[in-house]
């Protein structure tokens, strides 16, 4: 994630056209299959707004699960937690294909890390 100060609308646009890339790179290595009934930029930004909604279900799952994430942290001296924020976006994705049904995505787990890493750090945030 890239921390920028910039116009929050430009900021939406940009990680638009990046969510776009990312859909077109991934469709054409094979490890998304997008619907062919809309336009990808469509199915794109459909996707975005259900994102809102299923990562808040995601994060509240992450709260409810804090136990386990602090043993597993324990477990692998820290580097389980390198790991956190890779599977927490692919799990997002993951349920927001489920629910709509527009794309799939491979399930293979070094496919599924580096899709979950593509779509964490490829945006940009405001920062803190």
């Amino acid at each position: 994630m890239l921390k920028v100060r910039m116009n929050p609308l430009l900021m939406l646009a940009i990680n638009f056209v990046i969510a776009i890339a990312l859909f077109s790179f991934f469709k054409a290595i094979g490890w998304f299959q997008v619907t062919d009934t809309m336009p990808l930029w469509a199915t794109v930004a459909i996707v975005g707004v259900i994102n809102v909604f299923v990562g808040f279900v995601v994060g509240i799952l992450l709260l409810l699960a804090t136990p386990l994430v602090a043993i597993v942290a324990c477990l692998t001296l820290g580097l389980g937690m390198l790991l956190l924020g890779p599977a927490v976006s692919y799990a997002t994705l993951w349920g927001t294909a489920s629910i709509t049904g527009l794309f799939t995505m491979t399930t293979i787990w070094w496919q599924a890390l580096v899709i979950g890493l593509a779509f964490g750090w490829l945006k940009l945030a405001p920062p803190s």
